[in-house]
C-alpha cells in the first residue's frame, strides 16, 4: 500500500471512527449494550466521506467495472447504511433495551442482539467486497 493510499483510507476512516467514539461517549453504558447502531452510523459516515471524495477513491477500487459504477453505487450504499441504522435504532434497539417489565425473553433478546450485528456485518462485508476486493476472484 502506498503512502497516498494509506493517507486516503485514514482520512476516510478517522471521521467515521471519531463519530462512533463520540456516540459511545455521549450514550455511555446504553451504547455498550447496542453498539451495532454505532457501527451502522460509522458506516454511514464512511459512505458520506466516499460521496465527498469519490474521484479520489475511484483509483483505489481494484475492479474497473465497479470503479466506473462508483458514482451510481455510492447513493445506494448511503441508502443501505441509512436503512440499516434506522432499522436498528427505530425498531430493534428499543425492544432490546426495554425496561424489565416490558422486556422480551432472554432468547428473544439474544436473537435481537445477533440480528443487529448480522445487519451491520452484512453491510460491512458489502462495503469490503465492493470497494476493497472489487469482485476480483483469483
Amino acid at each position: 500500500m502506498t503512502t497516498e493510499a494509506l493517507t486516503y483510507w485514514l482520512a476516510g476512516s478517522i471521521p467515521a471512527v471519531a463519530t462512533w467514539a463520540l456516540n459511545l461517549i455521549l450514550r455511555g453504558d446504553q451504547a455498550m449494550k447496542s453498539s451495532a447502531a454505532d457501527w451502522a452510523l460509522m458506516l454511514l459516515a464512511f459512505d458520506g466521506a466516499i460521496a465527498i471524495g469519490i474521484q479520489d477513491l475511484a483509483c483505489y477500487v481494484p475492479n474497473v467495472a465497479v470503479r466506473q459504477l462508483l458514482p451510481a453505487i455510492t447513493p445506494a450504499l448511503i441508502f443501505l447504511s441509512v436503512l440499516n441504522w434506522l432499522l436498528i435504532v427505530r425498531w430493534i434497539e428499543p425492544a432490546f433495551l426495554a425496561t424489565a417489565d416490558h422486556r422480551a425473553s432472554f432468547r428473544a433478546r439474544v436473537t435481537m442482539f445477533m440480528g443487529m450485528w448480522i445487519f451491520v456485518g452484512c453491510n460491512l462485508y458489502l462495503h469490503y467486497y465492493l470497494l476493497g476486493r472489487g469482485f476480483n476472484v483469483i
